[in-house]
Order: C-alpha cells, then sequence, then structure tokens
C-alpha cells in the first residue's frame, strides 16, 4: 500500500494533512524520515508519526 494512501487512512488524517505530514519529514518509516508518499509500505514495516507507532 503507498504510504500516502495509509496515512489518510487513519482516523485522525485526511489526504491534505498526510501530503503535509509527509512534506515536512514528520514519517517515519523502518527508523527512516520518508517524505515520498508513493513509497510502498509492507505489513511488516514499522511506520510512525512523531514517534507514536502507527503500524
Amino acid at each position: 500500500m503507498r504510504l500516502d494512501r495509509f496515512l489518510a487512512n487513519q482516523p485522525h488524517c485526511s489526504h491534505r494533512q498526510a501530503r503535509l505530514l509527509l512534506a515536512s519529514g514528520r514519517v517515519q518509516v523502518n527508523g527512516q524520515a520518508v517524505r515520498d508518499g508513493t513509497c510502498d509500505i509492507r505489513v511488516f514495516d514499522h511506520v510512525s508519526l512523531d514517534g507514536q507507532t502507527l503500524q
């Protein structure tokens, strides 16, 4: 699943907010900041937002 779509599916986040979060570098995948929303994430990837684990 694409990272931007994953974020937009979270209850506290819209599509616009997901783009802003990615642009500001607040999202990390497996410990690395990701700014590209088209990045594919898998089931076992660790996704976090401001240190809070989302997946």
